[in-house]
Order: structure tokens, then C-alpha cells, then sequence
């Protein structure tokens, strides 16, 4: 007897595997977010589309099952990703890409998190050459928690060009090689440069701008990092040197928009306090803030 799924009319599903063939999958950092854009694709066709039938066009039985993987309720499977990736007939790059977003937005562990995010990025520089030869160094620079730290170092008047320096200089620890890669990464990014007179490098003012289908992965890859600074932080720094507090408030989407808003203007106050470079007791400071849901809004 035949399924449901194969009964379905084909159209529905060309449509479907139409639009994801000229839908940029690079671009989405979620899974989640991917079939959220597929379906109301179907959606604003046709009104009575719906997730049963979303789910039926994909190669699920009938039912609310994607609805529950969208909205966050339910992960998708090994065998589920299967039946998306056949289904929509993705291949090559595209299927490769799909089993890494999976795999990293399922993964519970950060390690993992963060080589399934590289075999992501990895992919996409391979499809996306023209923005592979002009971002790399840019892609980068998001890629390690010490590149944007050395950056900053540099600007002390006490910096010295020294891998072994830097190396012993930072809380958590590098190698002497690690720190003299940074340096030259930094220098083709044109963020710094060797000045012969001084005896080391200096800042040149320049700024790292992300632009195209790579910025929101690096971005995603830059605050990872920064997170994972922070946790070992709280064991590697001395107490009276570091400050953490947390907050667990109950808040509208209005205060919590306006907290955003605070936020964002504590961080220019605090942009326009940085220091000299001839502040001779200055230091380089990380200062994180965050704000996110911790429950799921109602249906």
C-alpha cells in the first residue's frame, strides 16, 4: 500500500524543493529557523497549508511533529534529518552543510559544538570562493578568544612584539606560537602594524567588519568564545580581581526591550572610557552582557 507521503501531490513537494534549491541554507544558523522559512514559504501560498501537511510534503506522517522540532520542542533525529534531506533532495554542499547544522545545534557538549560549527564554515568558504579569498583572515579573527584579546594588548604603552611575552602575559594560557600567528593574522587584517622605531607593533585604528552569508556564523563561532572565557574565568581569576552577577527576573517583552536598550548604551559608555595607549597601569578587561529567555513564549 502506498503512504500518504507518496500520495501527496508532487507539486507541493517540487514547490517545496524549488524554493530550497534558491533558498541561501548558508546562511541559517539554526535548523529550526531553516524549516520555519520553508513552511511559511508554503504558507503565504496558501493559506490552508498547514504543519500536518508540512510535515507530509517532507516525508513525515501526518501530524504536528515538525511543528514541535520548529518551535523548539523536540530535536531532530538522525533518521528525521534523513527524511528532510531526501525529501528535498538536497546534495552535495547542501546535504553536507544540513548534517553539520543538525549536528551542532543538537550537540550538548562545546567541543562538539565547535567542530561541527567549523565543518559548517568549512563548507560554506568552499561554495562561497569570490568571499572565501576576501574574508578568510576576517573569518578568522572570530575564530580564537585571543586574536581580538592580542589586539587589545597591543595598545598597551608596555606591549612588547614578543610571542613569549604574550604567551606568559594572558590569564589563560597560549603558545608562544599561537600568539606570533596572531600577530601576523593581525597585521594582514591591517590592525596593527610594526613600527621599526619603537621596536614593536602598534594599532592602526582599523576595524573588522563582517559582511555576507559568513557573519552570522562567525558571530555565533565570536560569542561562543567569549562565553567560554567568561566560565573559566570564575576558577582562573582571583576574586577580588573579576565581578559576575547574574539576574533571573521576570519581565513584558516591553522591559525586557528596554533592558536590551540599557545594555546597549552601557557598552557605548564603557567603549568611550578605554584607555589610552599611555595609561601606564592600564589592562585589558573582558566585559560580557547578556540578556535571553528562559522559557518559550505561548502558543
Amino acid at each position: 500500500m502506498r503512504s500518504k507521503a507518496t500520495q501527496k501531490p508532487e507539486s507541493s513537494v517540487l514547490s517545496l524543493r524549488k524554493y530550497s534549491e534558491g533558498l541561501a541554507l548558508f546562511r541559517f544558523t539554526t535548523y529550526r529557523e531553516y524549516l520555519e522559512d520553508l513552511y511559511k514559504f508554503k504558507k503565504d501560498a496558501d493559506a490552508a497549508y498547514s504543519y500536518s501537511q508540512f510535515a507530509e510534503d517532507l516525508g513525515f506522517p501526518a501530524g504536528n511533529g515538525l511543528w514541535l522540532v520548529i518551535t523548539g520542542r523536540r530535536k531532530l533525529s538522525p533518521m528525521a534529518t534523513k527524511r528532510i534531506i531526501e525529501a528535498l533532495q538536497l546534495k552535495n554542499e547542501h546535504r553536507r552543510f544540513f548534517l553539520a547544522l543538525v549536528k551542532h545545534n543538537n550537540a550538548s557538549r562545546l567541543g562538539e559544538r565547535e567542530r561541527y560549527l567549523s565543518d559548517m564554515l568549512a563548507i560554506k568558504r568552499e561554495m562561497l570562493q569570490e568571499e572565501r579569498d576576501a574574508g578568510q583572515d576576517v573569518l578568522e579573527y572570530f575564530s580564537e578568544w585571543y586574536y581580538p584579546i592580542i589586539r587589545e594588548l597591543v595598545g598597551l604603552d608596555h606591549f612588547q612584539s614578543d610571542p613569549q611575552w604574550i604567551a606568559q602575559t594572558l590569564f589563560t594560557k597560549i603558545l608562544p606560537k599561537q600568539a606570533e600567528h596572531a600577530l601576523a593574522l593581525l597585521e594582514r587584517l591591517e590592525l596593527i602594524r610594526y613600527d621599526a622605531e619603537r621596536g614593536r607593533h602598534v594599532q592602526t585604528g582599523g576595524q573588522v567588519k563582517l559582511t555576507g552569508d559568513l557573519q552570522a556564523h562567525a558571530i555565533v563561532r565570536y560569542h561562543e568564545k567569549m562565553c567560554d572565557l567568561a566560565r573559566e574565568a570564575i576558577t582562573r581569576v582571583p576574586a577580588k580581581e573579576r565581578d559576575f552577577n547574574t539576574l533571573t527576573l521576570r519581565l513584558t517583552e516591553a522591559k525586557a526591550k528596554k533592558v536590551q536598550a540599557l545594555l546597549l548604551d552601557l557598552c557605548k559608555i564603557m567603549f568611550e572610557m578605554e584607555s589610552g595607549e599611555n595609561d601606564a597601569d592600564a589592562a585589558i578587561y573582558q566585559i560580557n552582557t547578556q540578556i535571553f529567555p528562559l522559557m518559550k513564549k505561548g502558543d
